[in-house]
């Protein structure tokens, strides 16, 4: 009976301890939070991020267990991006409240025209002085509506969710407004990466010039650092090949980035391109089973078709339209960006040598 007493006093005494524990976290929150409280301290504790604006555009970024960041748990996010909305996130500072002259109307504005964040933080139930943390979880620790700037571009009006009161923000020693990194569409957040692969994520590598057909091959990635070189247009394997060139053109593969999405091209032009005969085709297969299949397309020196000129067919000497995904998004890519994954199977072989480009401002001393 004794033991059952002290039993019955000890979950007692723990449960008073955790209630304690509660209010004090909860008093703390409280005195911590007013209406001009948008900033947030700890942004490595935030995992997701909604944005929505009033034209029905909405985002969601959510970083995953690697640390990285997605939108709309389907695109990675521009890391840029991503840095200059978790900075601002941290560093926004309150100039001043609205006046009452200018209230009614900020308000109004704000309910047209504005944009929903809600931010989510890794929290836990108990947090004792950052000493004692226990039961994490992830829950909408803040929630505002960021506005358009001011009349003098040097302030963004906000209004914490609950508040009675809309604000003039902005960041210490930043001349500018900041809504419009509160963008809610999802195009200016997707990565421009077209490939973004290490070699050890790569299984193989298939290059089809569709013009040049003897140029073509197909790396195959063995372990790692074992590889196997194929002609494809004889369809042969390479026993002679240069291992250092194949490993320096798979690294390539680390960051290469389009310029433009182009899904709003009018169809029929955008369908007149993608049924023409594309210039290259490149196909990679990932450790992790999934494929990448891109096809690249000439483009007119004005950016429509190619032009006929004394006989030739002429084309834009820099950039190039680009298939990707698997044909699900049509861009623009530039040469220099894709001037490296360009190289023929002669280059891998040894057979053909790439010159060093001099510049013509150069000289010999």
């Amino acid at each position: 009976m004794k033991r059952k007493n002290l039993y019955t006093l000890l979950v007692a005494g723990v449960l008073l301890i955790i209630t304690v524990l509660l209010v004090m976290q909860n008093k703390r929150s409280t005195f911590n939070n007013g209406d001009d409280d948008f900033s947030v301290a700890d942004t490595a504790s935030i995992k997701k991020i909604f944005l929505a604006d009033k034209l029905d555009h909405e985002v969601l970024l959510e970083k995953n267990e690697n640390g990285e960041w997605t939108v709309n748990n389907k695109y990675d996010v521009r890391d840029d991006a991503m840095e200059v909305l978790l900075s601002t996130i941290k560093n926004l500072s309150v100039d001043r409240p609205v006046s009452n002259k200018a209230y009614n109307s900020v308000i109004k504005r704000l309910s047209a025209r504005s944009v929903k964040v809600e931010i989510y933080q890794e929290v836990y139930r108990i947090d004792l002085f950052n000493k004692i943390r226990l039961f994490p979880h992830v829950t909408n620790t803040k929630t505002y509506y960021v506005g358009g700037q001011t009349q003098s571009n040097m302030g963004t009006y906000m209004l914490l969710e609950g508040g009675d009161n809309p604000y003039i923000t902005g960041l210490p020693g930043f001349r500018g407004f900041v809504s419009t990194r509160y963008s809610a569409r999802e195009i200016d957040w997707r990565s421009h990466n077209v490939f973004h692969e290490k070699i050890n994520e790569i299984e193989s590598v298939n290059v089809e010039f569709v013009e040049e057909p003897h140029k073509s091959f197909e790396i195959k990635n063995i372990e790692n650092r074992t590889f196997k070189l194929k002609n494809t247009y004889e369809n042969k394997n390479v026993s002679q090949f240069d291992t250092l060139k194949v490993i320096e053109y798979l690294t390539t593969f680390r960051e290469i980035n389009y310029e433009a999405l182009l899904n709003d091209m009018d169809s029929i032009r955008k369908d007149s391109i993608i049924s023409s005969k594309p210039f290259y085709v490149i196909t990679m297969k990932k450790t992790d089973g999934t494929t990448n299949k891109v096809n690249i397309f000439h483009r007119g020196v004005d950016g429509g078709d190619a032009t006929m000129v004394d006989g030739k067919l002429t084309y834009d000497p820099d950039r190039l339209y680009a298939e990707i995904n698997n044909g699900e998004d049509f861009v623009l890519i530039q040469f220099l960006s894709f001037d490296n994954v360009f190289r023929s199977l002669q280059y891998l072989t040894g057979e053909e040598v790439i010159e060093q480009k001099v510049s013509p401002f150069s000289r010999v001393m």
